[in-house]
């Protein structure tokens, strides 16, 4: 990775890095592309935090779930749960303050 690149990944919030994969995901199932919505996938699942074992095993299955989804092609279904995902995180940022509201 370029040092720009890493620079500017070290500097944008974990937040909006979330949300982004989200958007990236929902994108790829707009466009029935496997490899991007596979992708957005993997990064969620490699983002999990297992030390929260209940919540990250349940989200890791939802994703799973999700990826197994996109190889059959189901591509509706994982925008929905996705588009559903990005909403809840981004209602739950928005009242810890943790995302400005747009």
């Amino acid at each position: 990775m370029s040092p720009v690149i890493e620079k500017t990944l070290n500097e944008v919030p974990k937040e909006t890095l979330l949300l982004g994969i989200y958007e990236a995901g929902i994108e790829g199932c707009q466009k029935h592309d496997v490899r991007q919505a596979s992708a957005a996938l993997v990064e969620l699942i490699g983002a999990l935090n297992f030390d929260y074992e209940e919540a990250s095993m349940g989200l890791f299955r939802l994703y799973d779930y999700c990826l197994r989804q996109v190889r059959e092609k189901k591509f509706n279904e994982v925008a929905q749960i996705l588009a559903g995902l990005r909403d809840a995180w981004t209602e739950a940022l928005q009242q810890t303050g943790a995302l400005a509201i747009a």
